[in-house]
């Protein structure tokens, strides 16, 4: 359960912690270089935190829902956490700074770009969960 110690001791290993702070560090670092009008170092540390924090509880429970192993409410919250750590927490920080959603984006959905974008994102999606699922799983 995400909002358990033993969840929260198991984010704070060293390799861990570790690990979360080079590629927090890089993604802040590189964020003004990204071409990217929207993209600043206030996203890119928030949506890190978000990921780091979110992700391993979220995907457990998506891997779960898939083998009925978890109530739909659960599976339900999980996609919502998933989708505001990786999304809608960066649409609102735009909205809060800018006073508006970007004008650039109306026209984003529609773009030949944004198929391949999207099946990236997903191939990318799955192999980091597969990753983090192997170690959520307890050692036998």
């Amino acid at each position: 359960m995400i909002t358990g110690l033993p969840y929260w001791r198991f984010l704070a290993r060293p390799w861990k912690l570790t690990t979360f702070a080079v590629a927090a560090a890089g993604l802040i670092v590189i964020a003004p270089y990204t071409g990217d009008p929207t993209w600043d170092h206030v996203d890119a540390a928030f949506m890190s935190i978000l990921a780091f924090g979110t992700a391993p509880w979220a995907v457990e429970t998506l891997y779960r829902a898939v083998r009925d192993r978890v109530p739909r409410r659960q599976t339900f919250v999980a996609l919502c956490v998933w989708l505001f750590s990786a999304s809608w927490s960066y649409d609102l920080y735009l909205l809060v700074r800018d006073g508006h959603y970007p004008v650039t984006w109306w026209g984003r959905p529609f773009t030949r770009l944004a198929a391949p974008a999207l099946l990236l994102m997903l191939v990318v999606s799955l192999f980091i969960a597969s990753f983090l699922v192997s170690f959520l799983t307890p050692s036998r």
